[in-house]
């Protein structure tokens, strides 16, 4: 329901298809799309909206499966995680578990190693049905801060504090990780 102070949760919908959620009263929400389908559903680019740990939930369902290249799914879990209030702010993340276990990813696990090093912990057990994988995750602060301190004390290079935090997360998961799709 609502937060213990009383207000509505606020609530980002990723890849919004219909306004089920909106219907909740006791959730304020912004649903988005790229090709949006309904007039409550602004029709805009994940990527270009800028991320202020605003949220205290994102619901990203069968989206990042989309994202072709794998940089930028990424830097999708890094912007998702940059939406989120890190004190106590909930990711709602399905994916399809072929997704997961291809070649690129491999299994849960890897897949959980690199959810880890964007700072996701998962809050729940991880649900499955025979084609999907439904996540329950929040944000670990002590996590982004060590994957953003190691980064920059192993590498030369020219992120700093002024950086947005999704791009530090982005690239020091890319350093760690070498491709975001193909974990070492």
């Amino acid at each position: 329901g609502k937060r213990k102070d009383g207000v509505s949760l606020k609530l980002l919908e990723v890849g919004a298809i219909n306004i089920q959620l909106q219907e909740c009263k006791w959730l304020e929400v912004t649903a988005i799309d790229l090709n949006s389908q309904h007039r409550l559903i602004r029709e805009c680019d994940f990527f270009e909206i800028e991320p202020i740990q605003h949220y205290d939930v994102v619901v990203c369902s069968m989206v990042i499966n989309c994202v072709p290249e794998p940089v930028k799914r990424g830097e999708m879990l890094a912007r998702l995680f940059t939406h989120l209030k890190v004190s106590d702010g909930v990711l709602l993340l399905v994916l399809p578990i072929r997704c997961i276990q291809s070649k690129f990813i491999g299994s849960f696990d890897s897949f959980d190693k690199l959810l880890q090093s964007f700072g996701f912990i998962q809050l729940l057990p991880i649900k499955t049905t025979p084609r999907l994988a439904f996540y329950v995750l929040g944000c670990n602060q002590n996590q982004i801060d060590h994957t953003i301190h190691s980064k920059s004390l192993n590498q030369n290079d020219s992120t700093t504090s002024k950086d947005p935090l999704w791009m530090q997360l982005s690239r020091a998961s890319v350093s760690k990780h070498i491709d975001i799709g193909t974990l070492t």
